[in-house]
């Protein structure tokens, strides 16, 4: 859905100027309609369960970590809309113990320190990798000074997008 509308509008802009590249165009209007999608699906599913300010916290911490730590895409700009939005609008619904809150932190804290940054696909810049595993471990510390449920779990589930899949090529790293 959102893979055919960028192409279609990319389309409607290469005929008003054809210098452009076809393909970056597609794929800047493929990113902005994915969030813009995204802000506004949680937001509709957020106001529907009374959770709107919860959900966009929750949407707030998945996506400032992933921003640093990279992780696995779904194949589909769709699947991606429909799935964040769904968890983040989620995420709120769960009360953590204490010691829940605990144990994912730790498991998030282990998973960014061993798999952060973790890109699965070739980057057209270079990337600190250093700085951008110590930006996220400081994120995902953060919550052991706020015992936040909805940044445990949204800061683990993001961290498991770190795992590779069967069948997925990591990409080396290069750390400067």
């Amino acid at each position: 859905m959102l893979d055919t509308l960028s192409n279609h509008l990319a389309r409607k802009l290469k005929r008003n100027n054809p210098d452009v590249d076809l393909e970056l165009i597609e794929y800047g209007i493929a990113m902005k309609l994915n969030w813009y999608g995204v802000i506004f699906l949680t937001t509709i599913l957020g106001l529907m369960l009374h959770q709107l300010l919860e959900s966009l916290f929750a949407l707030f911490c998945l996506t400032l970590l992933r921003r640093y730590s990279g992780g696995i895409h779904f194949k589909s700009l769709t699947i991606c809309m429909f799935m964040t939005s769904i968890t983040c609008t989620i995420i709120p619904l769960i009360s953590l113990s204490k010691w829940m809150i605990l144990i994912l932190n730790v498991c998030s804290l282990i998973l960014t320190l061993f798999r952060a940054p973790n890109w699965f696909e070739e980057l057209a810049i270079e990337k600190p990798y250093k700085r951008y595993k110590f930006i996220s471990l400081v994120i995902v510390a953060m919550n052991f000074l706020f015992h936040s449920s909805i940044m445990a779990i949204a800061f683990f589930i993001q961290t498991l997008t770190l795992l590779p899949l069967k069948g997925e090529k990591e990409i080396e790293k290069k750390y400067c």
